[in-house]
């Protein structure tokens, strides 16, 4: 018994010592921070066609819009797997 309590004054200090706390005001950054996107790709093609159009839609804004265009010109015409 009397070695109980030194042990477990022990145990509590070191992980009392080794463990840190996360600021709050860090995890509301990252929330505010956060951008979430959708894609909405659209595939047309005959099944085993070395010819694919593909359609991608990133979203409203002009960035979304240019980038969206963009992918759709690399991805059309490929005849590997796009989505698996």
């Amino acid at each position: 018994m009397r070695l109980i309590l030194p042990i477990l004054f022990l145990t509590i200090l070191s992980i009392k010592a080794f463990s840190r706390e996360v600021a709050s005001d860090s995890l509301a950054n990252i929330a505010r921070n956060a951008m979430f996107t959708d894609a909405y790709i659209q595939i047309e093609g005959k099944l085993h066609s070395k010819k694919l159009k593909v359609e991608v839609n990133l979203g409203d804004t002009p960035e979304q819009t240019k980038a969206g265009k963009e992918y759709s010109e690399k991805l059309t015409g490929k005849s590997h797997m796009l989505l698996s």
